[in-house]
């Protein structure tokens, strides 16, 4: 009887470390609302709170105070502690908490550890962290940048401006707002990519992936763009050069083009969904990029690529890294064609309204040259 009892008091420390191994391996997104006083953040944060619940998530928020702020009522016992001269006050429920510390500077990420359960945490303010962040703007203000500007994605304003590059969302605007930073997140957390770099390059008789693209390479420039998004696990796929500041995949088999560098290089990836892009497309903007990826978010097929007019661009995608499967099969019979793995495994398309210019493969030098101009 003994043992037995022993066995279940062991096997249920071994459940609740196992549980809390799975919550701290979760790691909560965290997202500013940035702006001057009074532009409206703590009503639309708590607009988004809804918005997020009524998805499923959990969300915990954290404000910073430009002043000290009193965090209990006058005459409660906990007051009455702190008031003698305590650090620190804790009180608690069988529901719930509240810690009071006296502690100059706390870090976001200190108070973060305290939500480890969180989907998403929304931090009212701190507009110098480099937390992913928007900024809201008072009703008529010109676009001014007061935060951070590392991990900056849009202005929220009274209505719709024209700024290059950077989205700018309505603040009536709750659902669209919610949606672009669970992109964000996806972005983030969830989200691999592949750069294509393993072509042999014949018409441009050098390695395209080495051509000078400003002060860096096409190659280093196409990698450039995943570390702006904010997407951390980015590998090479086939490049044969010395200089590459990310991880290189070789091709399951060699001059087998693109479709042998997807089968080698999906199964490499961390996460289940992948961003595919040629290194021969450089100047494809990184606004493009976020919208393709917001609108495979809501896709049920394995890959999302890009189409401009009538052109397709099966490698500007985000594939499923479970594609890789069909890809060796196909490589195994015979078929090498990137657009018969499509049609294996089903696509959607995301129709892109920008300058064809945008899309321009530079295949030749004659392309290289014109590209320059």
């Amino acid at each position: 009887m003994q043992c037995s009892e022993r066995f279940v008091t062991l096997f249920a420390e071994v459940m609740s470390l196992f549980v809390e191994v799975s919550i701290l391996k979760k790691k909560p997104f965290i997202f500013a609302i940035c702006g001057a006083k009074n532009t409206g953040k703590t009503t639309l944060i708590t607009q988004l709170i809804g918005a997020f619940a009524s998805r499923g998530l959990k969300v915990a928020t954290i404000k910073h105070d430009g002043h000290d702020f009193s965090a209990d009522v006058p005459n409660t016992d906990t007051y009455r502690h702190m008031a003698a001269g305590a650090y620190g006050t804790a009180v608690f429920s069988d529901n719930k908490f509240m810690v009071v510390k006296v502690q100059p500077k706390t870090p976001v990420a200190d108070m973060a550890a305290l939500f480890p359960e969180a989907d998403i945490i929304l931090v009212e303010g701190c507009k110098s962290s480099a937390y992913p962040k928007m900024q809201m703007l008072h009703s008529g203000e010109e676009e001014q940048l007061h935060c951070n500007q590392l991990n900056f994605v849009g202005y929220i304003a009274d209505g719709t401006m024209d700024i290059e590059g950077v989205p700018c969302y309505h603040r009536n605007d709750v659902e669209g707002i919610a949606e672009a930073i669970l992109t964000e997140k996806f972005i983030r957390t969830e989200l691999s990519m592949i750069v294509l770099a393993g072509g042999k390059s014949q018409r441009m008789g050098r390695d395209k992936a080495d051509l000078p693209y400003g002060e860096t390479t096409f190659l280093e420039h196409q990698i450039a763009k995943g570390r702006a998004l904010g997407i951390e696990n980015v590998l090479v796929s086939g490049y044969r050069g010395e200089k590459c500041s990310a991880e290189v995949v070789g091709d399951v088999l060699l001059e087998r083009g693109p479709l042998s560098g997807l089968a080698a290089t999906l199964p490499q990836v961390e996460h289940e969904h992948c961003l595919v892009l040629s290194v021969d497309m450089p100047q494809l903007p990184l606004s493009v990029l976020r919208k393709l990826i917001a609108h495979s978010r809501g896709s049920d097929c394995a890959v999302t690529i890009l189409r401009h007019g009538t052109k397709f661009e099966p490698l500007v995608a985000v594939y499923n890294r479970n594609a890789a499967a069909a890809a060796e099969e196909l490589l195994r019979r015979g078929r090498g064609a990137v657009m018969a793995l499509l049609e294996e495994v089903g696509y959607e398309e995301y129709l892109c309204p920008e300058d064809e210019a945008a899309f321009q493969n530079v295949n030749t030098m004659d392309d290289y040259e014109a590209m320059k101009q």
